[in-house]
């Protein structure tokens, strides 16, 4: 028979260490914290202040720096005299413009008249055909009205008075 052999394990269990002892921190004085705190708001903001107050002398600066060159770029307009060439220029334009709505105002109202004489023509043309063709019936009743062996009946035919037609 063979032997077995069981080999045991040595104890698994961990060895003790031991444990340095930590210094615990002291907690800070919360005053001081706060003045500390305090003491860099204060230094930001006049930092601020004064970056401010840069900024605002920048933006002066630049305004003038703006309103310089507005006021020489104008005084170069005025003493080369193109202004007053502008402004003619502009008025002429303008006057042209005006003149033009004159016209064709004048044009559309003799466009109307012109309609309007036209229309009275047409109607005047028809009132003396209506007229003419009246008549062309009233003779062409009077030699109708014959007793049948083409004698008058005995009746006066009747006269229409004329009309003046005016011409245009």
């Amino acid at each position: 028979m063979v032997e077995e052999k069981v080999i045991q394990p040595e104890s698994v269990a961990p060895a003790e260490q031991p444990v340095a002892e930590t210094a615990t921190p002291q907690a800070p004085n919360l005053d001081s914290v706060k003045a500390e705190y305090e003491s860099k708001i204060s230094a930001l903001e006049a930092k601020i202040a004064e970056e401010g107050e840069k900024f605002q002398g920048i933006k002066t600066k630049l305004d003038d720096v703006y309103k310089k060159a507005d006021d020489k770029r104008k005084q170069t307009l005025e003493d080369q005299g193109q202004w007053k060439t502008l402004w003619e220029e502009a008025n002429k334009t303008a006057q042209d413009k005006d003149q033009k709505i004159l016209e064709l105002n004048q044009e559309l109202k003799n466009l109307k008249s012109s309609n309007e004489s036209a229309n009275i023509k047409i109607k005047a043309s028809r009132l003396n055909l209506m007229m003419f063709t009246k008549k062309q019936m009233t003779k062409g009743n009077k030699t109708s009205k014959t007793k049948g062996n083409g004698k008058p009946s005995g009746k006066k035919p009747t006269k229409q008075p004329k009309t003046k037609t005016k011409k245009y």
